[in-house]
This record gives structure tokens, C-alpha cells and sequence, in this order.
């Protein structure tokens, strides 16, 4: 098969055509007579005169063949007279249409779409504006040869498979059923939506879908973790869309779905990670009893690519909980937690060891947790909050060090400085000893 768009060059600088615009006034609907009339037409409608009779000859080669049937060509013959009535000069309209036309007898399409795409062209036509005709033509480009709907130098939405039909209600648009909509960047990061319908229009750029389901198996996670949507709207150009009412699907967390938002973007951080699509629930509390094997969460849910973010606020912070024989023994706030199936962070938790009636607590140190190895490791810095001592209400001591390790399924918590230094020391200070000049010097207001 000839690919016209692959073998045309597509650069023209044009003058004015006035003149020759009265000795053509119609295109000959005969095989050889319209190339004839086309290349003459293009040579006194182009500057470049090389690239204009490369670009006729390369179209000739095609129009010659059994494939460009007489059915094809008598929509040639009337589109091209259409455009001459319009005063259309031979780059973009001309040459764009005569691509377009090719693609989609590449592409093997029923014939009766290539007469609801002519009807649309006319419809088009009558706009006193080329601007919308220009658009469209180039759309057909695209979308005829690889099934690109939509393309700029930031975006290309575009379907790899399913069926469309071209229709008009005041404005052309392309209509989709039960079809995969990709919408990808030159660097071929991409998003989709599957099993989708909607509605495109070409001259605002927007999609209108209803329906379909976002997996979250581009992030790394199973095909059991997706959401389903209902309606959405896409401004292509911006290669983000967000949806409400969505319900989202991730059996490691929930045994039903949760309802909620939906934003899903087409971007890869600079880092490599995945921070897309992303969901919101609805609900302010969810309670999981095992978001990790033996961890209780309780706080708001979201998802941000493969991780899940827990949240909360300041006077109701998402909390993680760790039992020791079935008794409360660390809880963990914050309004932050960042998780997935290895791990649980957050840069700045309040944490409380329970021993019956008293305590170990720090307002707010680093908080990780590595699910195998089944160990919970707080680390207290020097910046702000953070270097505040953990407060010992059995001992009824304050206790400065660096790290606290604890294997949830041991007896025993270490205590003790960060590999990479030497030469700590620990140090323990009697509560009895406490003054206000020392919370302000802790508090850096000393």
C-alpha cells in the first residue's frame, strides 16, 4: 500500500493565485485530465515548484492503482471543485484532503463512512473561516492513517482499535463505541480508558466519554486494583481529565468498592515514579484493618499511582496502629502516610508506645515501616520539632538519641544513633529537672 503521508512533502509557501483561479474553474472528472489539471493547478499555486510536482506525481502513483476505485475518485472530482469554489489554495486544503483520502483507503473502512466524512466536509465548507476546514482536514490526516484523533507537539489521543462514525449537529464531530482511548506525549508516556464511548469535536478539541474502566497496571499494581467511571470530559490539549462519582476497585485495601474522584494525567516524573491516576474517596474515615499484614490504618484514603497516601487533618489526624497480644502497643498520627505492599513513611508523626497506664511519646519524628522485616523504625533529627526528646513516663526520664527500632513480633525496643555516626552519645534527663528556658532552647526559641 502507498502511505501518502509518509512519502508527500508537506512544505509549501504559496502566492497568490487570483490570476490563475480564471483559467480553472472546474476539475475534469476524467482519470487523466484531473492529474493533469491538479499539477497545473499546483504549479500555479506554489512556490516551491519541486515540491509541488513531487507531490502530485507521488498522489498520481496511487490514483493509478485498482485501489482508488471510481467510486473514491467521484468524490474527488466534486471536493476539489468545492474547494476551488471556495478559493482553497493547494497547501493545506488541497494537499491535506488528497492525503486524507488516501489513509483512509489504506485503512480498508467501510465506504459508507467515507460518504458521512464528505458530507461533513461540505457542511464545514460553509463556515466563511478556512480555519475550521484546515482543522478538520488535518484531523482526517491523523486519524486515517493510526487512528489519531487529536495531536499537537504536547499530546496525540488516539484510538488503537474500535470503530467510529462521523456526524454533524451544528458542529462535526466523531462518534465512538465500545473502543480504547489512549491519550499518550512524545516521550510515550500514556494513559488510557477501556471499554469507553464518546463523543469528539474536532473544532474545540474537547472528548466527551461515557463509561469505562482506568487500571492501575501501568504503576505496576494487578488488573484487581481499577476504577469505573460514568461520564468525563477531555480538553486534549491539556492531557488531563478528572471525573466524579467513580468507583474504585482495590482488594488488598477494601472488600467493596469506594467511591470517590478520579484525575488521571499523562506524566512521568523526572525520577521515574508514577504518581498517576490517581483516586480520592469521598469519605473523611475509613477504617482498614490490615492496610499492611497486622497493621490497623484509620484516616482518609487516596491513591497516587501504585501508593497509597493516607490523610488527615490537625484535629483529626490519620492514625496507624500496632497491637501487641491483641492490646494496643504503638499508635502512630499524622496527617500524612505514604504506603504500598513494602512499606508505611511519614516525615512527621506523633508516636506513643503504650505500657498500661504510661508512655513513650515524641510529637513528631520520621516514621517508616518495613513490612518484611516486620520493624518500625522512628528517627529523631535536629530540625524543628523534631529534635524534642522522646518523653518517658515510666522512667519519667526525657531520652535524646537518634533512632528507635522495634520488630513489631519482639519484646524489645532498641534505642540507639543512625549507622553513619560514630560518635553519638545518648543521653537521659530527669523530668524532675525540667525548666521553661530548656522547652524554648528545644523549641529553637532560646
Amino acid at each position: 500500500m502507498v502511505s501518502m503521508k509518509r512519502i508527500i512533502p508537506v512544505l509549501f509557501l504559496f502566492f497568490s493565485f487570483s490570476a490563475f483561479s480564471q483559467k480553472i474553474t472546474s476539475f475534469t472528472p476524467d482519470t487523466a485530465k484531473f492529474i493533469k489539471e491538479l499539477d497545473a493547478y499546483f504549479q500555479e499555486g506554489s512556490a516551491n515548484k519541486e515540491d509541488a510536482t513531487k507531490f502530485v506525481e507521488n498522489f498520481k502513483k496511487f490514483w493509478q492503482t485498482s485501489a482508488f476505485s471510481k467510486g473514491y475518485k467521484d468524490y474527488v472530482y466534486t471536493t476539489c471543485n468545492s474547494f476551488l469554489t471556495k478559493k482553497l489554495k493547494p497547501y493545506p486544503y488541497f494537499q491535506n484532503y488528497l492525503i486524507a483520502i488516501s489513509n483512509f483507503i489504506n485503512s480498508k473502512q467501510d465506504f459508507d463512512n467515507l460518504e458521512k466524512w464528505h458530507e461533513l466536509i461540505e457542511k464545514v465548507l460553509k463556515n466563511k473561516n478556512p480555519k475550521p476546514i484546515d482543522n478538520f482536514l488535518e484531523m482526517s490526516v491523523n486519524l486515517f492513517e493510526d487512528g489519531v484523533f487529536y495531536k499537537s507537539p504536547s499530546f496525540e489521543w488516539y484510538t488503537p482499535q474500535g470503530s467510529y462514525k462521523f456526524e454533524y449537529d451544528s458542529l462535526p464531530k466523531l462518534v465512538f463505541q465500545d473502543f480504547t482511548l489512549v491519550g499518550r506525549n512524545p516521550r510515550y508516556d500514556s494513559i488510557s480508558i477501556e471499554n469507553t464511548g464518546g463523543t469528539y469535536y474536532p473544532t474545540s478539541g474537547r472528548f466527551y466519554g461515557k463509561g469505562g474502566k482506568v487500571s492501575w497496571l501501568r504503576t505496576g499494581l494487578t488488573d484487581e486494583v481499577y476504577a469505573n467511571i460514568k461520564k468525563y470530559t477531555i480538553d486534549c490539549k491539556t492531557g488531563a481529565y478528572s471525573t466524579d462519582s467513580v468507583m474504585f476497585y482495590n482488594p488488598q485495601y477494601f472488600d467493596k468498592p469506594q467511591l470517590g474522584k478520579l484525575t488521571d494525567k499523562i506524566i512521568t516524573q523526572n525520577d521515574g515514579r508514577l504518581t498517576y491516576p490517581r483516586f480520592d474517596t469521598y469519605a473523611k474515615r475509613l477504617e482498614i484493618k490490615s492496610v499492611i499484614k497486622d497493621i490497623f490504618y484509620d484516616g482518609g484514603f487516596s491513591m497516587r499511582g501504585p501508593q497509597f497516601v493516607g490523610s488527615g487533618d490537625l484535629k483529626n489526624p490519620a492514625r496507624i496502629i500496632i497491637k501487641r497480644n491483641n492490646q494496643r502497643f504503638l499508635e502512630v498520627s499524622a496527617r500524612n502516610f505514604i504506603m504500598n505492599a513494602e512499606k508505611i513513611t511519614s516525615d512527621n508523626a506523633a508516636v506513643k508506645f503504650y505500657f498500661e497506664k504510661d508512655s513513650i511519646y515524641h510529637p513528631g519524628c520520621n516514621f517508616k515501616y518495613m513490612a518484611d522485616q516486620r520493624k518500625v523504625s522512628l528517627i529523631r533529627t535536629d530540625n524543628g520539632l523534631q529534635k524534642t526528646p522522646f518523653s518517658n513516663s515510666f522512667h519519667k526520664v526525657d531520652m535524646y538519641f537518634e533512632e528507635l527500632t522495634w520488630k513489631i513480633d519482639s519484646p524489645k525496643i532498641d534505642i540507639g544513633f543512625l549507622a553513619a555516626n560514630l560518635q553519638g552519645q545518648a543521653f537521659f534527663e530527669s523530668q524532675d529537672f525540667f525548666t521553661m528556658d530548656r522547652f524554648n532552647v528545644i523549641r529553637g526559641q532560646g
